[in-house]
């Protein structure tokens, strides 16, 4: 008997929602999220004994105490710059192809396939599905390695016939240009694209598991199509995935903040231990409860 395989379009579509649904930060979830993905917010401060004046001591004048202010600021400015110019450490995956199974409400409706090149200090990050009658859906990210993990040079996506859009990255100038609006950004040390950012979180987490538990949220700077912004992801702890494989079922789950209270999606994505914490599934849920995910399938070192 002949099978129907599922329509190539709807991989493609999967992928384009979830690629492109990824949206950033805010200080508020909606109300569909539980309030226990709330991070557990922790405030640093450096805690002073107030200076106690003798009665013999010269009493300070108010531009003395200022100019003692505005020293101690840049003081601590400098100490800030100085662990961000560090980087964290980080471990990034070898090169690998994962095929995903691609889902809508939970409905198997095809395969989508992530290809990760991985040569020296350069990368190359690639999904291509082939769409009849729109034609070929490519999405590419291209780059080098540098103190914070995955550093993106390029990143295109060409959907069909409706020509290409990119991100072009100028480390040296630390900005950011997109092609679909001609503006340029200014980038913050350690931006991703929109497609890179999984490798990369993939790689933080792997160079310290410790440091994600659950209830920490983590910062990514990130430029869009176009503009730059930052996306929070909230772990949410280890979890044991029930419908995965067994080579993939122990992750890590993350929740991806939303950027502003008009933002009703929910994204997610879980970090399988066993495959160099390279994502297990990935799912988006919309407004109305449709949800469209990616779940592993095989993975394939190269």
């Amino acid at each position: 008997m002949k099978r129907n395989f599922p329509h190539p379009f709807i991989v493609a579509v999967i992928l384009s929602v979830i690629l492109h649904g990824l949206i950033s930060i805010s200080f508020k979830l909606p109300n569909f999220v539980a309030i226990e993905a709330m991070p557990d917010v922790v405030i640093k401060t450096k805690i002073q004994a107030a200076p106690v004046i003798k009665p013999k001591d010269k009493v300070k004048s108010i531009q003395d105490l200022l100019d003692e202010a505005v020293l101690a600021n840049q003081q601590e400015q400098a100490s800030q710059l100085a662990d961000e110019l560090k980087g964290q450490s980080f471990q990034l995956p070898p090169s690998a192809k994962v095929a995903y199974i691609g889902l809508i409400n939970g409905g198997e409706v095809g395969l989508g396939e992530i290809d990760w090149q991985l040569n020296n200090q350069t990368y190359q990050l690639a999904i291509t599905v082939p769409v009849p009658l729109l034609g070929q859906f490519t999405f590419t990210s291209i780059g080098k390695l540098d103190a914070f993990g995955v550093a993106p040079d390029f990143y295109e996506e060409i959907r069909g016939s409706r020509g290409a859009r990119s991100v072009s990255f100028m480390r040296d100038q630390r900005v950011v240009t997109f092609s679909s609006n001609q503006e340029t950004s200014f980038m913050p040390l350690g931006t991703q694209d929109r497609f890179s950012v999984l490798l990369q979180l993939a790689a933080l987490v792997a160079g310290n598991p410790l440091l994600d538990q659950k209830g920490v949220a983590r910062e990514i700077p990130m430029a869009t199509i176009d503009k730059v912004e930052m996306w929070t992801f909230v772990s949410m702890g280890d979890e044991v995935l029930e419908d995965a494989v067994d080579a993939y079922r122990h992750v890590r789950h993350f929740l991806r903040l939303p950027r502003d209270k008009e933002d009703k999606r929910r994204f997610e994505v879980w970090l399988a231990r066993d495959a160099y914490y390279l994502p297990a599934k990935i799912k988006q849920t919309e407004v109305s409860g449709t949800t469209f995910e990616l779940r592993i399938k095989n993975l394939l070192l190269k």
